[in-house]
């Protein structure tokens, strides 16, 4: 399959993977304690949470109306168990809202939540969902999240009845592994985009015909792979180190962060439309050129440099959109990951075709296509920048993006896209599109069916899938009749 081929699945799942990129505030662990019950016992289910400093959850015991989203917790009945008495709160702090003239719990750091059950089968299911609302002490932001949890008897499934829930240091391992990978794909995306895809033979070809044999051609190729991974590394640390993980796990929730980021995406988004070029100046790009001319190692160093600022008016945006997923989640490494797989993507395929220079026969022909994936990614950058400016509009309550616009804006900017692929819409120095390749049409059905999966979302449905994306379901202003969705739900209260 030739890389054209894979430029859609590439630039439509990696953005979207973002909700697995968010991590959450609060972790979560629930077991059953004595593990494997037996019918006619009781047994505690118990729920323990770690909560990320500077954040608290709201608990179960108080009811103010309107305020803050009290914890709540929906178990499925079956004939397998049955629950004795309210689900109870252990550690939870009390506090007074000014503003309700009312009391309310929280937790912070950790909670821990009982709830006894009376098992009446060895074959028992006990499953549900919970509700809670995480907030930040340091700006007032607040997020509603939920999940599901199950436990089962020792004959349906023993492993899940000694426990379930997340196992924090297994929990830290897949994100870090999540993040290079995503990295891993932007760093594929950024190939196929016009500043760098047609410079790839074209720099395998000057490494081959200016070495004295294949070998040192070779040992060029990989020495300028490395020199890439390396700039990159630098980069994810510098960032990462300068801001520190504390000011990171801040910024990730502050308003005004939140906003440059929204207006920097908005900005990237519209430069990959067309409107205008991000350029480092002349200068700084002709002195690294100059290095670049001395030879030697020090100057396959300054190639890698020269081949990141050329094509800074496309790596840029797709560099500043993985760092910024990745920093979300508040630690200094997430940023070195991510570029640590950003730039094996970008380095990896000099090594291979200085290795087997006759696979570069086999590359699509540069063209229309690599300005096609420019302007998808404009969309998605698009896209992406709501979420940003929704971080700062739950911060302030301030009401110009809830659910309902987030979602017709969504499907607004995506339909443009399906009919973009299809042709209908074309942008400046783009030739009519002459006949509809199969790719670009599956490209736009899957677009299409996006859109369409969006649009039931405008009457509250709950569209979990992007939960970590989405603003919350109270922020609609209107609800469709009849769905459980339209149950009003107070507005979110923080200190």
């Amino acid at each position: 399959m030739h890389f054209k081929k894979l430029f859609l699945l590439l630039v439509l799942l990696i953005p979207l993977s973002g909700s697995a990129q968010i991590l959450k505030k609060a972790t979560w662990q629930y077991q059953l304690e004595p593990a494997t019950p037996k019918a006619g016992e009781e047994a505690e289910l118990v729920f323990r949470v770690k909560i990320e400093p500077n954040w608290y959850v709201y608990s179960t015991d108080f009811d103010l109306v309107p305020g803050p989203v009290v914890m709540t917790y929906e178990f499925e009945k079956n004939d397998t168990y049955e629950l004795v008495g309210d689900i109870v709160p252990e550690g939870a702090k009390k506090s007074y809202d000014d503003i309700y003239e009312g009391d309310y719990t929280y937790f912070t750091e950790k909670a821990e939540l009982r709830q006894k059950v009376k098992i009446l089968s060895n074959d028992f299911v006990i499953k549900g969902v919970y509700e809670y609302q995480v907030c930040s002490e340091v700006d007032g932001k607040c997020i509603l999240e939920d999940d599901e949890f199950e436990v089962k008897g020792q004959n349906r499934n023993k492993a899940e009845a000694d426990g379930g829930g997340d196992n924090e240091d297994e929990t830290d391992d897949q994100s870090a592994l999540w993040i290079v990978l995503v990295g891993f794909g932007w760093g594929l995306v950024a190939l196929l985009t016009p500043c760098i895809y047609p410079l790839i033979p074209i720099t395998i070809s000057i490494f081959l015909k200016q070495s004295a044999s294949k070998a040192e051609g070779i040992k060029k190729a990989v020495l300028y792979g490395i020199s890439i991974v390396v700039f990159f590394l630098v980069l994810g640390f510098s960032v990462s180190a300068i801001w520190g993980a504390a000011a990171l796990n801040e910024l990730s929730t502050h308003w005004l962060f939140n906003s440059i980021l929204f207006v920097l995406f908005i900005v990237f988004g519209l430069s990959f439309l067309g409107l205008f070029e991000i350029q480092l100046p002349n200068s700084m790009v002709n002195k690294i050129d100059q290095q670049a001319d001395k030879g030697g190692y020090i100057g396959i160093f300054f190639m890698a440099i020269t081949l990141v600022v050329v094509s800074f008016s496309c790596t840029a945006p797709i560099v500043g959109t993985a760092l910024v997923g990745a920093l979300n989640g508040g630690k200094v490494m997430y940023g070195v990951l991510s570029m640590l797989g950003f730039s094996l993507a970008f380095a990896i395929p000099f090594t291979i075709f200085a290795l087997f220079p006759s696979i570069l026969k086999t590359l699509p022909k540069s063209g229309g296509w690599l300005n096609s994936v420019k302007v998808v990614l404009g969309f998605l950058e698009l896209a992406l920048a709501m979420k940003y400016l929704s971080v700062a509009d739950l911060a302030y309550h301030w009401g110009i993006l809830d659910r309902d616009i987030f979602l017709a804006l969504w499907i607004i900017i995506f339909t443009m896209m399906g009919l973009y692929l299809l042709g209908k819409i074309r942008f400046e120095k783009e030739s009519p599109l002459t006949h509809l390749p199969v790719l670009r049409m599956m490209s736009a059905l899957l677009t299409f069916a996006f859109v369409v999966y969006l649009v039931p979302g405008l009457w509250g449905a709950p569209l979990k899938p992007l939960s970590g994306y989405l603003p919350p379901q109270h922020t609609m202003d209107f609800k469709g009749g009849g769905s459980s969705a339209s149950i009003e739900v107070p507005d979110p209260v923080c200190e």
